[in-house]
C-alpha cells in the first residue's frame, strides 16, 4: 500500500469524509482526491466520526447506506 501512487481518473470520484478529521485534512477538504479527479466529479460525502468509527456501528451502516445509493444511481 505504501508503495501505491494514485492516477489521475477521469470520471466520477465518490470520497466518503469523515467529520473528526487531523489538520492536514482540514487544510485541504478532498484531501488530494480533487488533483485527481481529472473529469471534475468529485463527490464528497459526509460521513460522522473518525477514520475508524466510520468502521463500527452505528457509523458502518450509514456508510453501507450511502455507498449503495451512490451504486444505485451510478447503475441508471
Amino acid at each position: 500500500m505504501s508503495s501505491y501512487i494514485p492516477q489521475p481518473y477521469p470520471g466520477k470520484i465518490i470520497l466518503f469524509s469523515t467529520s473528526e478529521k487531523p489538520l492536514q485534512v482540514k487544510l485541504d477538504p478532498t484531501q488530494g482526491w480533487g488533483e485527481l479527479a481529472t473529469g471534475g466529479l468529485l463527490d464528497i460525502q459526509p460521513i460522522p466520526g473518525d477514520h475508524y468509527a466510520i468502521l463500527r456501528a452505528p457509523h458502518v451502516q450509514l456508510v453501507a447506506q450511502q455507498l449503495a445509493t451512490c451504486l444505485k444511481a451510478g447503475n441508471q
